[in-house]
């Protein structure tokens, strides 16, 4: 009787997962340009002929971390606003938290700087991706706040996503970045405290009510 040989796939799995965690780690630290696939290898322990086996360049490599993140983001994001057991204004405060910390781990200021010099086809991916994002599941999340009487209703709900997308799209991106005192983390925060909580201040917004 012939016996089966166990499959390699999981441990193939498991280089690819090593190398694509180091490969970002790298990136993220020190941005596209300086890290070399010698260095990749040398950090996994492999060598530049096993790393190359999966990426036969830097570039295509590159390509397939931000695959990675991106999906990563996208089912990180799906698990919280898809989750009928949390009450809204938690979901809502835990994926806005959840984009805070994943753009705060992956666009440091060494990867923004070169992505957009370096790599432009690559951050239009990443453009059209976050694009997406916020017109399907942040829409998504607004739609449920309004049903639910959180969100203002009298202000419509395209208008609401398109602000936070023109908002993220100008000030989330590396010239701009690069030129704030601010890391992502803290602009994607100051937009949304914005966004959420206005500009004025309580006296002001009473003030404001009593004209009207």
């Amino acid at each position: 009787m012939a016996t089966t040989r166990p499959s390699s796939a999981p441990a193939e799995d498991a280089v690819l997962t090593r190398i694509l965690n180091s490969a970002r780690e790298q990136f993220v630290r020190f941005g596209y340009s300086k890290v070399t696939t010698d260095e990749i290898a040398s950090e996994l322990g492999i060598s530049k002929k096993t790393l190359y086996k999966h990426f036969p360049t830097k570039e295509a490599l590159f390509r397939a971390v931000m695959q990675r993140t991106m999906d990563d983001i996208s089912a990180g994001a799906a698990a919280i606003i898809y989750n009928e057991e949390l009450e809204y204004t938690r979901k809502l405060t835990e994926t806005l938290a959840f984009f805070s910390e994943q753009i705060a781990r992956v666009f440091s200021r060494p990867l923004m700087r070169d992505l957009r010099r370096k790599l432009p086809h690559i951050w239009q991916e990443v453009e059209a991706f976050r694009k997406e994002q916020i017109f399907t599941k942040f829409a998504s999340l607004i739609a449920e706040g309004v049903k639910q009487g959180v969100i203002r209703s009298d202000i419509h709900q395209e208008v609401i996503v398109r602000i936070y997308f023109a908002a993220a799209q100008q000030i989330m991106n590396p010239e701009t970045l690069l030129n704030l005192p601010l890391t992502a983390n803290e602009a994607f925060d100051a937009i949304v405290k914005t966004l959420f909580e206005g500009l004025l201040t309580e006296r002001a917004r009473a003030n404001l009510a009593g004209e009207g």
